[in-house]
């Protein structure tokens, strides 16, 4: 297991390396656009690698507001396999690299 930030990532790790890699409450996902650390993530994972982006519990009713944008995002980015989860307790998005 290795832990980074997303800007420390590139110099971490090799492209194509990552398994998985997730993020917690990463609110960036969802109140701007991410491109550049999404192309950090798809370059640091391998063909296949899964990405899970987790939220602790929203305000009543913010849930899929938060989760479609993300899930927009990792399309846009290339990602497929996109899969929003909702539950009181939290939510996530996840998705894999093709």
């Amino acid at each position: 297991m290795h832990t980074a930030s997303l800007d420390e990532l590139p110099a971490t790790v090799a492209t194509g390396s990552l398994d998985a890699a997730f993020g917690i409450d990463v609110n960036l996902f969802w109140t701007g656009p991410a491109d550049r650390e999404l192309a950090v993530l798809t370059a640091a994972l391998r063909p296949g690698g899964r990405l899970l982006v987790c939220y602790g519990a929203p305000p009543a009713g913010s849930t899929r507001r938060v989760t479609s944008g993300i899930a927009e995002k990792l399309r846009g980015h290339g990602f497929v396999d996109v899969v929003e989860h909702d539950d009181p307790a939290g939510s996530a998005v996840s998705a894999r690299r093709p």
